[in-house]
């Protein structure tokens, strides 16, 4: 996997925690509230053997970003530039943590 990290590649992302609440019958419902945090990353198409392999078709609705170090936890609702949907429209998969960058791994959700 590369982690190169091109300036001129550079799109904003957003991303933000999901909010759980659980209802009076145990039912769990997401919502998405508050600013979300915005970091300038490099976002590239999963293109690996290994990740096609693994994933399959899912693979075509995943992107790789590459983004500086932060709070970034698997779960977490993606917005990559101009999306401005209410509910995020990526959603993290996978997060490795490197010396001085992070790599996700998201998903377009359904």
């Amino acid at each position: 996997m590369s982690m190169r990290h091109l300036k001129r590649r550079e799109t904003l992302i957003k991303h933000l925690a999901p909010t759980l609440s659980t209802g009076s019958m145990g039912s769990v419902t997401v919502t998405w509230t508050g600013e979300p945090n915005q970091a300038y990353g490099d976002v590239q198409p999963v293109s690996s053997a290994a990740m096609r392999t693994e994933y399959g078709e899912r693979a075509d609705r995943m992107r790789l970003c590459i983004l500086p170090n932060g709070s970034y936890a698997i779960g977490d609702g993606i917005w990559l530039d101009d999306e401005a949907t209410t509910d995020p429209p990526w959603l993290i998969v996978s997060v490795s943590k490197w010396q001085d960058l992070t790599s996700l791994t998201i998903e377009m959700r359904a």
